[in-house]
């Protein structure tokens, strides 16, 4: 999860080749879908309800999150891990 040109992306390690980087397109609190771009960078498809990513925060940030397909099961789950070096600063979720 990172934070780049305004808006919240997602992917997955190791790397999904049909998703690569997605965006974070926020359902609820808390809740998002994937949006996948294409090859200019625009988004072509939203991945709902196929997939809901939910997080769970502390202190304002987001520190694990839970995979749910599209009958509500869970597909996998994550914890937050330190800030890599291709951002400045964690995330905060809107």
């Amino acid at each position: 999860m990172l934070y780049e040109n305004g808006t919240m992306k997602g992917e997955w390690f190791p790397e999904d080749n049909c998703m690569k980087r997605f965006a974070l397109i926020r359902i609820a609190p808390d809740w998002f879908v994937p949006g996948l771009y294409d090859k200019n960078g625009e988004i072509y498809e939203v991945l709902r309800p196929e997939m809901v990513i939910e997080f769970t925060r502390a202190n304002g940030k987001a520190t694990s999150l839970v995979v749910r397909n599209e009958d509500d099961s869970i597909d996998a789950t994550g914890n937050a891990k330190a800030v890599s070096s291709r951002s400045t600063s964690s995330p905060s979720l809107p």
